[in-house]
């Protein structure tokens, strides 16, 4: 399981229930948490976006 830097600054964010249902039973499936899955997915996303500028 990854760990999150100790640099983390928590955020709040709206996320719709079937998005954070879907991503809950993804999490538990990878014993992980919610909070290194977004943020994993948004290392993702911007890796790839950066890549297509």
């Amino acid at each position: 399981m990854t760990k999150l830097p100790k640099t983390c600054v928590p955020v709040s964010i709206g996320i719709p229930f079937d998005l954070l249902a879907k991503t809950d039973e993804i999490v538990e499936q990878q014993e992980t948490s919610r909070s290194n899955y977004v943020v994993q997915a948004l290392r993702e996303k911007i890796e790839r976006d950066t890549k297509n500028a």
